[in-house]
């Protein structure tokens, strides 16, 4: 999101959107943790700060982007522990403060903004320093914050060494505009020209009064080089701000009594009331027009009397008042206007803010130099008791990654995107079966899982991480209809039931548990398949060889088309990507292709010399099949010919017949009955394989069945122990 330099200053988004974006951002942190906002976060930020140093004009986007790292780093400070600033502090240093110190001194770099953009950049890194130094707490903010700060304050030599040390306020706005009118020269001319009005004795006593609150004047002392330097530009500041609000209080009071004044011979008056501006004298008030007071204002008017103007004790609402181009007053008005009173009777020295006389170590937000403007929280003063000094506390603890959900994180991190690779991680158990898992399905939007197994039931999971991946989830819901062992479970996208098979097809709701239709069959159907998304349908094939079509919306058979070529029973069926092309498998390895809309037989060959026990579609005109003859093909079904023998491809690597085949992504996920998990990189002859040996820790005994998650990257392992596993 881009932040404009003109905004972040203020310590606002350059879009309403933004804000909107960055408070998603932090809620997701506090959601999942610290990892989150380290590996990739902070990662993003300090990249977004790293600028090219071959000299020249910096781009809107280069300035964007360095103003946005610095706010938003800021922002999220409140959000890490104490223990990571420690550790990463010297990353942070490295590549984002130093980077950025060195950008803001160096004169052969120009901002688009002018010296207004990095004024702005300058003022964000103070306050994310200042902020840095009261999470990190007083003893440590003294050792970590000495490099930092000498490198900052050190800038400050360049501009004591020019004869402008001691301009006013009014001659540092005419340099600001001075610096606009030679944008047109070279490069190093207008970068002199920008840092000149950048270290002025404002930003010294800006940045030198925060400090001194938080670690103590004596220690500043010995940590600045310069600090003689500093402390005489800071004072000079101060002193002019107390000039300032000496003329203030006198132009105030001078106001009051003419206001009064006017208030006795006008008859209306708008119940507004502005201050008068630094620099507006009585003469510009006594020619103002009254009916232009009351046209302006948009509140009611009401009866001019005495009493109608305010009095300095009705005075609560918050007041600003620009004293210069680069300083802004922020506090309230009654407190004011009772300071103003009681001016008079003062030394001018009450008034001024007395930087000099701080204390070492004084709490911060109170005692000397507490009214140093508020640089995060307007109106205010920087409170060690606030959340930006405080931190926020993880309310979502148990959601926050780690153990071996971490790692993975890591790991994806590092990885190449959408490139599997088997870690032997187990990231979480299922347990409820009491007996061999036979068969699995997820959701296609991978929050839901379904298994059925040998003791009669079908169960419902929700797949979400939880704990550090040695915990054990309970179903949510389990369906105990089955009158025999549950063999195929399937979720109907368009339905929204679940069909599952135990000899007979059941049809019931997911969320209640609740039979909506189960239907016979006979002859024995011996398996079943659906077609793909957004088919309502199943194909089941009965003992006879014949095929017949369900309709789940209405739970009744559609149609049956029987089989000529009978050579054996049916082993498997599945429907091809597109849902027209029904592929079989028969135990004697014969392979037939249907179309499931006519019935025509558009395909029959020997494709392996035993039973096929896998048969599954990839893609549209692709079948992946698996004998126990240890061979798996990949078909190519791209015309309507009846032989497609020549149209194959093998993948050679397991020495065992494979029971379990599934795809993720490119890869072919397959499972020998020797319980080894192999991969081949991809659908083609130059495939290469790898395998694994399950460990015992992350899966023991058997693997009867297998399911993935592409999105996740992640597989489901099913066991004859009645175990699932969720494993990267």
């Amino acid at each position: 999101f881009p932040v404009t330099a003109d905004v972040v200053s203020s310590g606002r988004y350059s879009s309403r959107y933004a804000m909107s974006a960055v408070q998603c951002l932090v809620n997701i942190v506090i959601l999942f943790g610290e990892p989150l906002l380290l590996d990739d976060y902070i990662k993003r930020l300090l990249d977004m700060v790293r600028y090219n140093l071959t000299g020249g004009m910096l781009t809107s986007k280069e300035q964007q982007k360095i103003a946005a790292a610095l706010s938003f780093f800021r922002t999220l400070l409140p959000l890490m522990s104490q223990h990571v600033l420690l550790n990463c502090f010297e990353d942070f240093h490295q590549s984002m403060f130093y980077p950025t110190i060195k950008l803001l001194s160096s004169t052969v770099h120009c901002f688009p903004g002018g010296s207004t953009a990095r004024s702005a950049i300058c003022q964000l890194l103070v306050d994310t320093l200042v902020i840095l130094g009261h999470r990190l707490g007083r003893d440590e903010a003294q050792h970590l914050l000495e490099l930092p700060l000498q490198q900052l304050f050190a800038c400050f030599d360049q501009f004591a060494s020019r004869p402008s040390t001691h301009q006013s306020s009014q001659q540092l706005q005419d340099g600001v505009d001075e610096a606009s009118s030679v944008r047109s020269e070279s490069p190093a001319a207008v970068g002199a020209e920008e840092v000149r009005t950048l270290f002025t004795p404002a930003l010294a006593h800006s940045a030198y009064v925060p400090f001194c609150q938080l670690i103590g004047q004596i220690r500043m002392r010995e940590l600045i080089l310069n600090h003689e330097l500093i402390e005489q530009l800071a004072y000079s500041y101060d002193t002019q701000q107390s000039e300032s609000m000496s003329k203030l209080g006198e132009e105030y009071h001078s106001t009051w009594r003419l206001l009064e004044t006017m208030s006795e011979r006008a008859p209306v008056i708008s119940s507004s009331f502005n201050v008068l501006a630094v620099g507006e004298t009585l003469s510009d008030v006594e020619e103002l027009d009254l009916e232009g007071y009351h046209e302006a204002s948009s509140l009611p008017t009401t009866a001019a009397s005495a009493s109608s103007i305010p009095k300095p004790d009705q005075l609560s609402q918050p007041w600003t008042v620009s004293i210069d181009s680069e300083t802004t007053l922020v506090g309230d008005m009654k407190d004011l206007v009772r300071e103003l009173h009681t001016a008079e009777s003062l030394p001018s020295s009450s008034l001024r803010l007395n930087t000099m006389d701080l204390t070492d170590g004084p709490t911060p937000g109170s005692g000397a130099g507490s009214e140093h403007r508020n640089l995060f929280t307007p109106g205010g003063n920087p409170d060690a008791q606030s959340p930006f000094f405080r931190g926020v506390s993880a309310v979502e603890g148990h959601r926050h990654l780690g153990g071996a959900w971490l790692d993975q994180w890591h790991t994806s991190l590092s990885g190449r995107p959408g490139a599997f690779s088997f870690q032997q991680r187990k990231l979480q158990t299922f347990g409820g079966h009491s007996g061999m898992v036979r068969c699995l399905h997820v959701h296609p939007q991978e929050h839901l899982l379904l298994s059925g197994g040998r003791d009669k039931t079908v169960r419902v999971w929700s797949l979400s991480n939880h704990g550090d991946g040695s915990s054990c989830m309970s179903s949510r819901l389990e369906y105990r209809k089955h009158q025999k062992p549950v063999s195929f479970v399937h979720l109907v996208e368009r339905t929204g039931a679940v069909a599952s098979f135990d000899g007979s097809v059941h049809l019931w709701d997911p969320e209640s548990g609740y039979r909506l239709k189960q239907m016979e069959f006979r002859p024995s159907v011996t398996t079943v398949a659906a077609l793909p998304a957004p088919y309502p349908q199943l194909v089941v094939a009965s003992s006879d060889g014949n095929l017949k079509f369900i309709d789940v919306r209405v739970g009744r058979m559609q149609h049956e088309f029987r089989l000529l070529n009978q050579t054996g029973q049916v082993r498997c069926l599945c429907a091809d990507a597109s849902g027209h092309v029904i592929a079989v498998g028969y135990s004697t390895g014969y392979i037939a292709l249907i179309e499931q809309r006519t019935g025509t037989m558009l395909g029959f060959w020997r494709g392996h010399d035993a039973d096929v026990l896998q048969i599954r579609s990839p893609a549209e005109h692709h079948l992946v099949t698996s004998s126990t003859d240890q061979m798996i093909y990949l078909w190519h079904n791209s015309s309507s010919s009846a032989r497609v023998e020549d149209k194959v491809s093998v993948f050679r690597g397991h020495t065992e017949a494979v029971h379990c085949l599934s795809f993720l992504n490119e890869n072919i996920v397959s499972v020998s009955t020797g319980s080894k998990l192999g991969m081949h990189s991809s659908m083609d002859d130059q495939a290469v394989f790898q395998s694994w040996k399950i460990k015992n820790e992350v899966f023991k005994g058997a693997i009867t069945s297998v399911g993935v998650l592409p999105a996740n990257r992640l597989l489901l392992l099913a066991g004859e122990s009645g175990q699932i596993a969720l494993v990267a």
